[in-house]
Formats: C-alpha cells, structure tokens, sequence
C-alpha cells in the first residue's frame, strides 16, 4: 500500500504539505506561496502515485443537508462532535476545495483524517506542538516512540509538514489496523 500524509491548507498560502514514503526514508513537500495549492497537489499524486490520500480536510457535510430526517445539526457531523473537530461549514472554501478534489480523483481512496486529534491523545501541546519551530525535533521524537517511524529524509520545517506527517502516521495505523473510524459511513468518517 503507497498512501500520502496531507495537511490540505489554503489555496495560495503554501500551507498544503504532503508526507510520503519513498526509498524507505519519509520526504515532506509544501505547495509554494502564491500558486494553486490544488494543482500542486494534483502534481504529487501524478508523480507519486499512491493508492490512498490520508488527508486533513473535511470530505464531506453535516448529514443535515442530504435531507435526512434523522439529521438535525446544520453545522457539526457526528465525527467532528466525537473528536471536538472544526465544522466543515465554518472552514466553508476548504471543505468545498477538500469535497472537490476528491470528486476529480475517484481512483485514489481519499480518508480524511484530524492531526489536532492525535495531538490532543498524545499530549504534544505539552511538547510545544505548533508554537515555535524549535520544538519540532521534541515532537517529532515523540511521534517516533509512539508509533516506529521509518527514517527522515529531512527534518519537517513547518508545522504543517509535521501534520502531514501525523496524517501519514493515519496510514501507517490503517494499513496495520490500529487506529479506529469516527462518525458513519452516510455522513462520513474521521479516520485516526
């Protein structure tokens, strides 16, 4: 199985990062400032060619809008309150851009997944997850004990890289079955 971490981020800011698996050391790449984030995208997938996409970005609506009567939360899924998730209605353009995309790669198995989520059970905001970049190397170190991580390529820059990593760890437990889904399969789960 050839999967991608992504940290899917705005369209022109140069915050979409991807975390890969290739001549068995993990690589990171980040989409430049200024140029379409989801065409960037597009070129990693062709080039690489992986079979899934672990991918932080809602990939679909509150179960509300498919006009089911058992649904009544017009903002949240049933994944997003289990896991304390963003709504996919207040991040509005991304959920849009994330649904899309995903709609244009019907041969990738695209799994969405929440960074935040795993850094909230693994307590790396006591490490200095996401503040200064100097405490990448704390967390990273982190990560490694939790779960085995092949070798680093180079060491992630940003934290975005650093959640395109923990969506590659995503993979890491699909493909050995320990992690768990959120929410339902009409709505859409939260894979972690």
């Amino acid at each position: 199985m050839n999967w991608l971490g992504v940290d899917y981020g705005s369209k022109l800011a140069g915050t979409t990062a991807v975390c890969f698996l290739q001549d068995k050391h993990l690589h990171f790449k980040t989409s430049p400032k200024g140029k379409d984030a989801d065409i960037w995208l597009q070129t990693q997938i062709n080039y690489l060619q992986p079979d899934y996409l672990f991918i932080d970005a809602p990939l679909s609506l509150p179960g509300v809008y498919l006009f089911l009567e058992s649904y009544s939360n017009y903002f949240y899924r049933e994944a997003d309150v289990a896991l304390g998730a963003m709504s996919p209605m207040f991040l509005g353009g991304l959920t849009a851009r994330a649904m899309r995309f995903k709609a244009n790669c019907p041969s990738i198995s695209m799994i969405e997944t929440y960074p935040g989520y795993f850094a909230r059970v693994w307590e790396l905001s006591e490490l200095g997850y996401k503040k200064e970049i100097e405490h990448i190397p704390t967390v990273l170190t982190q990560l490694n004990q939790i779960n085995a991580l092949p070798p680093i390529d180079k060491s992630p820059n940003t934290w975005h890289e650093v959640d395109a990593l923990i969506a590659w760890i995503a993979g890491q437990r699909f493909q050995s079955q320990s992690g768990k889904y959120w929410g339902n399969t009409i709505e859409g789960c939260i894979y972690c």
